[in-house]
């Protein structure tokens, strides 16, 4: 998040109601997640940020990926899932958070973004990720995703009713209806095996 918008955030009273990005991909036929590492704490976790007025949720979370792990591509405008958390702020308060958790299709990862000098990025497989996490939520979202079933997604299948283009009308706002953007069926979305990434930066690949 923007030390603009964490300013902001400490300026109001906050609700604890937060966005996260869940940035995706496919490699080798195997879905992978991106998690980062926060500044204080240095734990593996999602990119996110308290919600804005004049921001939709959606691109709220896609907003917060490009901050915090330099994340270009495609969101879906409904959320997949949410957990709840408790976040530790100046003198040790306590914000009881709710965070909903919107997918993104990774198509691009910058070698330089806004706070690439202060964050981690990496991709894990769904159990790997959850294994990293330690909210709770989260945990169970991960793992959901990592077992197999029906309700997985299978390789190549694009999250229904993601924009065209990596913003496009996100900034707009929009309705967050729509099919489940991971689990739905078909395969009439583009495929979200392709993933470009800047020249300098192999190793959060890794």
């Amino acid at each position: 998040m923007s030390g603009k918008g964490r300013e902001a955030g400490e300026g109001r009273e906050r609700r604890g109601r937060q966005c996260a990005a869940l940035p995706f991909t496919w490699q080798g036929g195997e879905l992978r997640v991106l998690l980062v590492t926060s500044r204080e704490t240095r734990r593996w976790v999602l990119p996110k940020g308290w919600m804005e007025k004049r921001l939709s949720a959606h691109a709220l979370a896609a907003k917060e990926a490009f901050e915090e792990a330099g994340v270009v591509g495609d969101v879906a405008r409904r959320a997949i899932g949410r957990y709840d958390y408790l976040k530790r702020g100046p003198r040790d308060r306590l914000t009881a958070c709710s965070v909903r958790v919107f997918p993104l299709r990774v198509e691009r990862l910058l070698d330089k973004w806004p706070e690439w000098r202060q964050r981690q990025r990496r991709w894990f497989g769904p159990a790997e990720a959850a294994m990293a996490v330690e909210e709770a939520g989260l945990v169970t979202l991960l793992l959901r995703l990592a077992l197999p079933g029906p309700g997985s997604p299978e390789e190549g299948q694009a999250p229904p009713g993601v924009p065209a283009s990596p913003h496009g009308d996100a900034l707009e706002g929009g309705h967050q209806g729509g099919p489940h953007p991971l689990t739905g069926s078909g395969g009439g979305g583009q495929r979200a095996s392709e993933l470009v990434v800047e020249k300098g930066r192999a190793e959060d690949l890794r």
